[in-house]
């Protein structure tokens, strides 16, 4: 909204929610905390948890599926601690919980460097050591941290921010992570070219222990959020004078008024303006397609670096080139996005963008054959040791050596897979924050931790499928697991059609909707009322006891803060 102050300037808003030092004095505390931890952490996750992870594990073990096995152990945790730890913050302190991720941090980095480093170590007979559920307990405790971080952390963030504006807030949390993960990326390039540009243990090892490094400057921003930052749940308007002639005559009319608005959109949504029958459902429904699009997405998003690795055989250097270049455009992406769901709605805008992406993921798999097209599709580091007949689909009937001397794909086709790949990367997920300003607009805030949470069950979803991909990568190949991504995700989508009703196209109508249209000015005896008021039953352009309903013929209201 134009004219909008960032946050929380609003007229008599206490300076103790603002953050302390310059130049965010003027911005909510906890928005900026929020911040500092995406930031940090889109830096830190960027160097480890991607590429450098999928492909530590494969030259440890030799296999997709390990990888895969990895993902679930983590997503299992982050599922059986989240919704515990969201009840509890939503009945207690959501800051406090945040501050227990934080201390949890150090602990995870150090138990994770030392998985790694005994990893490498001990590389020799990994399968059958020590060495795999040392790193399956590693990656556990970071199931945790992910569980407070995705969780309380968010709902904090989410009651910080005013109704109505949440899309632009959470654009530019979700921003604020895709361009810092562009650090990563590129201190990877650094490293791996001054190490040779391999894919060698002894090189992802180092690469891994400088992303634990920068996992604590997370830990010590999730330490600073405080509760009494939070903003207060937002009302449909506050009257700053009455007339005393239209006060009685109003009464009854607008405790009628507030009843039919608990019965349409239910008593905890009604002070936020959602006023459809159905408008409680809209957490369930976009829960329901975030599992789908989960367990989708699963099967595949680890195992994109490892098709470059051993399909387009890039070096460690251009995979990180491209990884340096996604999070920009995803910012661009969802910036544009977010401008368009202004003029045409969130949920329209979402459908469009995954509809694409959709489309995008599936060309990817078709042309697989063109790019292989008179090359080997071999890998230097495939092996058979699983045992007969579980050796990586593309060495079967192979003849012997074939791997290191396999041809690889011509550059200008690789380069046509990159672009088809970051087109699609970023149209799938280009629309997260409309997506959770919608969740956030629907849910009230002593339920948010508990939905936010949930996230966890999705991330349980996506790396339990994530294990299936890594079994159907070694066997039937990368391309026809994008297939069956590209269809559970056209599923999640589908879902998602049945909020085409309910959403508003415009996010102000969901916290801020503007007055009704202007009427001819009545008269009450001598006092006479101002354009724009309404006699009699007042409904907002959303219904009963929307933002903007003038009840039982009283003055236009205003609002005591500024939105």
């Amino acid at each position: 909204m134009n004219g909008t102050p960032l946050l929380d300037e609003s007229a008599g808003a206490p300076r103790s929610k603002n953050f302390p030092f310059r130049p965010f004095r003027n911005h909510n505390h906890n928005v900026v905390v929020n911040w500092l931890v995406r930031g940090f952490a889109g830096c830190a996750d960027s160097v480890w948890s991607g590429t450098v992870l999928a492909s530590y594990l494969y030259e440890l073990f030799g296999s997709n599926r390990y990888a895969g096995y990895v993902e679930a152990a983590m997503g299992t945790t982050n599922l059986l601690v989240a919704l515990p730890v969201g009840c509890i913050a939503d009945r207690g302190s959501k800051a406090s919980v945040s501050r227990v991720g934080g201390l949890l941090v150090p602990l995870a980095v150090g138990f994770t460097s030392f998985a790694v480093a005994y990893g490498v170590a001990h590389q020799e007979g990994a399968r059958g050591s020590i060495v795999f559920p040392l790193l399956v307990a590693s990656m556990c405790s970071w199931g945790m941290v992910q569980a407070i971080a995705n969780g309380p952390a968010q709902a904090l963030y989410a009651d910080s921010v005013s109704t109505g504006e949440r899309s632009r807030y959470y654009l530019i949390s979700y921003s604020t992570y895709l361009i810092a993960s562009m650090v990563g990326p590129l201190v990877c390039i650094v490293l791996f070219l001054s190490y040779g540009d391999h894919w060698r243990l002894e090189t992802l090892r180092d690469v891994f222990i400088v992303g634990m490094g920068l996992e604590l400057f997370v830990g010590a921003a999730m330490c600073c959020f405080r509760d009494r930052a939070a903003l207060k749940e937002p009302v449909a308007a506050t009257a700053t004078r009455a007339p005393a002639a239209v006060a009685p005559a109003a009464a009854q009319p607008a405790a009628e008024e507030e009843a039919a608005a608990g019965k349409a959109g239910g008593p905890d949504l009604a002070p936020l303006g959602h006023v459809h029958p159905l408008a409680h459902l809209v957490p369930y429904v976009l829960f329901s397609s975030s599992l789908l699009s989960g367990l989708a997405s699963g099967m595949t998003i680890k195992f994109f670096p490892l098709y470059f690795k051993n399909t387009c055989r890039m070096s460690p250097a251009g995979v990180q080139a491209v990884y340096t270049a996604l999070p920009l455009l995803m910012a661009g992406f969802s910036n544009l996005v977010v401008r368009l769901s202004r003029r045409f709605g969130r949920i329209q805008a979402i459908i469009s963008a995954k509809t694409v992406g959709i489309s995008l993921l599936v060309l990817m798999a078709r042309i697989e054959p063109w790019l292989l097209e008179g090359t080997a599709n071999a890998t230097s580091n495939a092996t058979a040791a699983d045992g007969p007949g579980t050796e990586p689909y593309y060495l079967r009937g192979a003849p012997p050596g074939l791997g290191e001397a396999s041809a690889a794909p011509p550059s200008w086709k690789v380069g046509v897979i990159i672009a088809i790949y970051l087109a699609r990367t970023c149209t799938m997920n280009c629309a997260y924050p409309l997506n959770t300003s919608i969740m956030m607009d629907f849910t009230p805030s002593r339920r948010r931790a508990r939905w936010q949470s949930l996230t966890s069950v999705v991330k349980f979803g996506w790396c339990g499928s994530a294990a299936l991909g890594g079994v159907l990568a070694d066997q039937y190949g990368y391309a026809f697991t994008f297939l069956i991504t590209a269809a559970v995700q056209l599923a999640g989508m589908v879902v998602q059609l049945f909020l085409l009703p309910i959403v508003p196209m415009r996010e102000a109508a969901a916290g801020a909707a503007p007055p009704p249209p202007l009427r001819p000015a009545p008269t009450c005896g001598s006092l006479s009322l101002p354009n724009g008021a309404v006699q009699g039953g007042g409904r907002g352009p959303d219904g009963p006891g929307s933002p903007g309903s003038i009840q039982g013929g009283a003055a236009p209201l205003r609002r005591s803060n500024k939105t």
